[in-house]
């Protein structure tokens, strides 16, 4: 099932927009947005607001789950063009055009599941903070250390940068190319 999110005369110029095209398109969700998150540039901020309202659509409208979707494509059309103009000698003046963009991202589904899940509404139990605390103290878990882990050398390192770094180096690694000759690469990254 396909879901759309629009994004109307954005203030970027289409041809700037359509850089980003390449980038996304057939990705994975997670993947897509990890590449936009290293992109940088409006057009790729812009469309990674885009593609994370994409998604919530998808996930809130159609109940799907987030890790089952894919960019289908990314749409740049022209939008509203202010025309001004810049003084220059003897009283006269050179018109130029600001172009705006209309920017549509589609997700699908890449596996269709056929029946909508129902969701059940769960009771919430509420707990006070000594049991809580007596609930955490038989699992183990210190409530001062939640979230982080001890690497190697006893140093505690949060949980979520050290994904983030991983993910980092992942990404840095694919757009070099992998393990691929050193022959077509760019200077700088």
């Amino acid at each position: 099932m396909e879901t759309t999110a629009h994004l109307s005369n954005a203030r970027i110029t289409p041809r700037k927009a359509r850089a980003i095209r390449s980038l996304i398109n057939g990705l994975s969700v997670d993947k897509a947005l990890a590449q936009l998150n290293f992109a940088g540039g409006k057009a790729a901020m812009l469309t990674h607001k885009l593609l994370k309202s994409a998604i919530a659509n998808a996930v809130s409208n159609n109940e799907v789950e987030e890790a089952n979707l894919r960019v289908k494509w990314l749409l740049v059309n022209e939008g509203f063009k202010f025309k001004r103009h810049i003084p220059v000698s003897r009283g006269s003046a050179h018109p130029f055009v600001k172009r705006n963009s209309h920017l549509t991202v589609v997700v699908e589904e890449i596996v269709p599941t056929t029946k909508k899940k129902t969701k059940k509404k769960e009771e919430i139990k509420t707990l006070s903070i000594e049991e809580l605390a007596t609930r955490d103290k038989e699992e183990g878990i210190d409530l001062k250390e939640k979230g982080k882990d001890k690497d190697d050398g006893g140093k505690t390192v949060d949980i979520a940068k050290s994904k983030q770094n991983e993910a980092y180096q992942i990404m840095k690694m694919q757009q070099q190319g992998g393990d691929k000759a050193k022959t077509h690469r760019r200077k700088t990254i």
